[in-house]
């Protein structure tokens, strides 16, 4: 019995995981208040579970601010570049609504484009975590991903998007349990995506860099 509470030990290693997961949840949830800091948090968030995916690194929290502040700059105006068009996408299908409410084509154009918005922010700050790159780059370096992977893509995806389900269609039960959902789904929708995300960011890193690369 002893050996099961070992530090190698499966159960332990378990345990440590889940510890991280709420750590970077809560530290996620704090660093995201101020909106425009979202996509800094975020970029940290996926830079240290990518960490602990890959079995590297130090503890959760000092490698969550390490990628915070280095990672603030650069994640400002793609932040910005999202809530515009985030904003700009629910003026516009608020306003055609009025006059093709009605249309089923509208009703699909509109679950289409919103779920392309969502696979690219989905994409954009794992991208920035993992890679310096310019906005454009980036850009174009999510483009190439979504052509490339769209198994994982729509994995990933689809991941971001359960929570909006959840609260749209099953509010009541995502109340009672806030607080599981809050301590632990950021960390947890991050880490899975790490584990999807990992292996097809690796392609693109010689093997000399691997070592040193998030």
């Amino acid at each position: 019995m002893g050996g099961l509470f070992d530090y190698d030990s499966k159960l332990f290693q378990l345990l440590l995981r889940v510890s991280d997961i709420v750590v970077l949840s809560v530290l996620w949830l704090l660093c995201s208040l101020p909106i425009l800091t979202i996509g800094a948090s975020t970029s940290a968030l996926y830079y240290t579970v990518m960490k602990l995916v890959r079995q590297r690194g130090d503890s959760a929290m000092s490698m969550f601010f390490h990628a915070f502040k280095e990672n603030f700059k650069a994640s400002i105006p793609v932040t910005l570049l999202l809530l515009i068009v985030g904003y700009a996408l629910v003026v516009d299908f608020s306003l055609l609504s009025e006059k093709m409410g009605g249309s089923p084509v509208f009703h699909g154009l509109c679950i289409v484009v919103l779920v392309l918005y969502a696979a690219v922010a989905s994409l954009l700050f794992p991208v920035l975590a993992k890679f310096r790159c310019t906005l454009r780059e980036l850009m174009h370096n999510v483009l190439l991903l979504m052509l490339r992977h769209p198994l994982t893509v729509v994995a990933v995806t689809a991941m971001h998007l359960i929570p909006v389900w959840l609260i749209y269609a099953h509010l009541e039960w995502v109340e009672k349990l806030e607080g599981i959902f809050l301590l632990f789904g950021p960390g947890a929708i991050a880490y899975i995506n790490a584990l999807m995300l990992v292996p097809v960011f690796r392609r693109y890193i010689p093997e000399e860099q691997q070592e040193t690369n998030p």
